[in-house]
């Protein structure tokens, strides 16, 4: 099999940027991020459906109208090599319903802001669902399929007390054919304290096993026999 080379993880990724909106010097003890969920639905053609759900507490300190979402223009890929990032936003809500949001071209790419400008956020819990999809995410290497997905970025000003992702293949893969690796930690670190589980119809659960601390990520790397998902290969 390939050796998977893991890009930086400082290198903004399109999946789990979601930054609170911050102000310096302001205490956010009882502001927090409670759960952050990936679903991942890889496409036969290597496209990427996203379903991230974030649910947090507000206090109205830092986290004060909403959230925003970086979108880049460019990301590195199983190699380290820079290729163009392509998004195309489906839906965004809070608490089940339809939630504000615009886009703001920067230099990095596109920031997805999702707040009423004209209305604070309440105190309290929400969650907030962004559903989109990408372009070609799973590459050929070696003969194999490979998926590599910072499911959540290393740089949330918040603790994150449970994380977790379900990554479903484009076809269903036998679990000795299946390679799973997965890590936590800052923009350098590589700790391998996430479980998972494989389960029928190429579905494997990715959960990580410690709270993430400020500034701290999950990534996730996948690979299967090329022609068992794509069958063009």
């Amino acid at each position: 099999m390939g050796t998977v080379t893991r890009p930086c993880a400082a290198a903004l990724l399109a999946t789990g940027c979601l930054l609170l909106t911050a102000c310096a010097g302001v205490p956010a003890g009882s502001e927090r991020v409670l759960g952050f969920h990936s679903d991942l639905t890889a496409r036969g053609d290597g496209t990427l459906k996203v379903v991230e759900q974030v649910r947090l507490r507000s206090a109205g300190l830092k986290i004060k109208r909403g959230i925003f979402q970086l979108f880049p223009s460019n990301v590195p890929d199983a190699q380290g090599r820079t290729r163009p990032f392509e998004t195309t936003l489906q839906e965004v809500t809070r608490d089940g319903e339809p939630a504000a949001h615009r886009f703001q071209d920067v230099p990095e790419g596109r920031t997805l802001i999702i707040a009423d400008p004209q209305a604070p956020l309440p105190p309290g819990e929400h969650t907030y669902t962004i559903t989109f999809a990408t372009n070609r995410q799973v590459e050929t290497l070696g003969g194999r399929s490979v998926l590599f997905w910072n499911v959540i970025g290393a740089y949330w000003d918040f603790p994150i007390d449970d994380a977790s992702a379900t990554v479903r293949l484009p076809a269903p893969v036998p679990p000795e054919d299946l390679d799973v690796q997965a890590y936590t930690g800052g923009a350098r670190g590589k700790k391998e304290d996430v479980d998972y589980r494989i389960e029928p119809g190429g579905i494997v659960q990715f959960h990580a096993l410690r709270s993430l601390g400020v500034r701290e990520g999950m990534t996730v790397v996948l690979t299967w026999p090329a022609a068992t998902a794509n069958g063009s290969h």
